[in-house]
């Protein structure tokens, strides 16, 4: 018996080389709809991914990694990479309360997009529930093809609160002497004066306070009537709406003279 159970063991840890993953037990595969835009953005929305790799979950926590090593090995790169740096597939899962998955899709891969979609369906049918969760959560999975597929947890993707408007055009609700983007405002009505302040911009897009960091008080109080008429698109964690900051320069100019 114990011989038996070593040599099937050993064929778990075999099949798992390729990715050095932990393995588990075997979970139902039913495939969760897959989302190409689950971390949306703005046009324009400025996204990162976190230095720090996430340390309190693990890979075999969030899929059924039997066999996955092998599964990942037989998709082969043309031409096969020989150096850093190694492409890549980002692979984000968000899940509810309840710790069942509910969304999930690739972010950004450098990799051709068949192999991208082979991944994608590779990890969302071996999703597994998370039952320790107390509020809904997301993770991003990485797999590396070096010279061999490596898989791990890695940090969120963060998006920055983001002013709304459409590409090209002026922000939603301001004046024609105004004009916003990343980062950036300039007001064509002013006193050639400055201000930068810290827009703090909860989940659902309002603004929660406006902390002055550079500027007059009475270039301070400018923007804050500029912001007064702004929509936001909140700040993204794995592509859920979290609380954010956003770093904003108004720039007041004087107008041509009459």
């Amino acid at each position: 018996m114990l011989r038996r159970w070593r040599r099937d063991a050993w064929s778990i840890l075999g099949a798992l080389a390729p990715c050095a993953c932990a393995s588990g037990a075997a979970v139902s595969r039913a495939p969760v709809e897959a989302r190409p835009d689950i971390v949306r953005r703005h046009w324009d929305q400025a996204c990162s991914t976190g230095d720090r790799t996430s340390t309190f979950v693990r890979v075999a926590e969030l899929f059924d990694t039997v066999g996955l090593g092998r599964e990942l090995a037989e998709l082969r790169l043309v031409p096969r990479p020989l150096a850093p740096p190694w492409p890549m597939v980002d692979f984000v899962t968000r899940y509810g309360v309840d710790g069942r998955p509910t969304r999930m899709g690739v972010w950004e891969p450098t990799v051709d997009p068949g192999i991208s979609e082979r991944v994608e369906t590779i990890l969302s049918t071996r999703a597994r529930p998370l039952p320790s969760l107390l509020e809904p959560t997301g993770f991003r999975t990485r797999v590396v093809f070096a010279t061999r597929p490596r898989f791990e947890v890695a940090a969120p993707v963060v998006c920055l609160p983001h002013v709304v408007h459409e590409r090209g055009r002026r922000a939603t609700g301001l004046p024609d002497t105004v004009g916003t983007w990343g980062g950036r405002t300039t007001v064509r009505e002013g006193d050639d004066s400055t201000a930068v302040v810290r827009i703090v911009v909860d989940p659902g897009g309002t603004v929660r306070s406006v902390v002055p960091i550079q500027g007059t008080t009475r270039a301070v109080e400018a923007a804050r009537g500029v912001i007064a008429g702004l929509r936001f698109e909140p700040a993204l964690s794995n592509g859920e709406p979290v609380q954010g900051e956003l770093l904003q320069t108004f720039r007041f100019r004087r107008g041509p003279a009459h």
